[in-house]
């Protein structure tokens, strides 16, 4: 299950996004990149097929010295009719599940800029573009999902914190309130826990990184003190600019999968001996 959701505040963007990639098999790891730079002031995050929407995104950052001057609303339409005409080509190969979202948040000046696009093949495609504080999207599976998130972001309040603050509480009463509504399966059908937090002003884009952190107490340890200890965390390698996940409990490090390069073998714990690529959902 996926949930990218971004909402214009007063003075930036705020946008979250899970790691959580499915297979065919119902396996889940929360290892894939689902939010990308589409330039110093402007991000994008995608949820639905991962075939397609590596595809539509690896066309478009071919072009990249081209866009680079391009407007968001220009640049919004020609992932509309990159993905469009992928889409339509699955779907009339007989691919299920040819269907794929995205949100734009970014700056054009003083001026914010969210665009929610969607396109399934057969089906007309969907475009939404808000420029107003108070506006908000959210894309992924589920709409009882998604309309938690929606009766979330409306009712946070997230003005009266700060940049890091805000991204944090953003995510947090989303997954709050996902949590309320899929209590029973939480642990096996349930948003994933590692997620991607931003916010965007007119001087660009920020990551904030991650640390989960998980209770540890005297009953779980009697040898530890109270307190939490840290499970895992993301951060941002300027150098290589790929998002870094390390695992404390194993210690190992290593980048979350990238679909601009994507090598779907290379997610992290994965065995499956009958792999279709088309088959992964984010």
């Amino acid at each position: 299950m996926t949930i990218v959701a971004a909402s214009i505040e007063a003075k930036r963007i705020l946008l979250v996004a899970d790691c959580r990639v499915t297979f065919a098999d119902g396996t889940r790891h929360d290892a894939l990149q689902k939010v990308y730079p589409l330039g110093p002031n402007a991000i994008v995050a995608f949820a639905g097929s991962v075939q397609l929407a590596s595809s539509a995104l690896r066309e478009m950052a071919t072009s990249k010295a081209r866009t680079r001057k391009i407007k968001l609303d220009v640049i919004t339409r020609r992932l509309l009719r990159i993905t469009e005409r992928k889409a339509q080509h699955l779907w009339e190969a007989g691919r299920q599940g040819a269907d794929c979202s995205y949100i734009i948040a970014g700056y054009v000046g003083a001026a914010p800029y969210l665009a929610t696009v969607g396109v399934s093949g057969g089906s007309a495609p969907r475009v939404q573009i808000m420029r107003k504080a108070g506006a908000y999207s959210v894309i992924g599976s589920g709409e009882a999902e998604r309309d938690s998130c929606r009766h979330t972001i409306a009712r946070a309040g997230l003005e009266k914190f700060t940049d890091e603050q805000a991204a944090w509480a953003f995510s947090g009463f989303i997954d709050a309130g996902l949590s309320l509504l899929s209590a029973p399966q939480r642990f096996d059908e349930g948003i994933g826990d590692l997620k991607l937090h931003f916010f965007v002003d007119e001087t660009g884009w920020q990551f904030v990184p991650q640390h989960t952190e998980m209770f540890r107490g005297r009953i779980a340890d009697r040898n530890q003190p109270l307190g939490y200890a840290p499970v895992n965390s993301v951060s941002w390698n300027k150098i290589t600019r790929r998002f870094l996940l390390r695992d404390y409990q194993s210690g190992s490090r290593y980048p979350l999968a990238s679909i601009l390069s994507f090598q779907p073998y290379d997610l992290r714990g994965t065995v499956n001996t009958e792999f279709d690529p088309y088959s992964l959902r984010a």
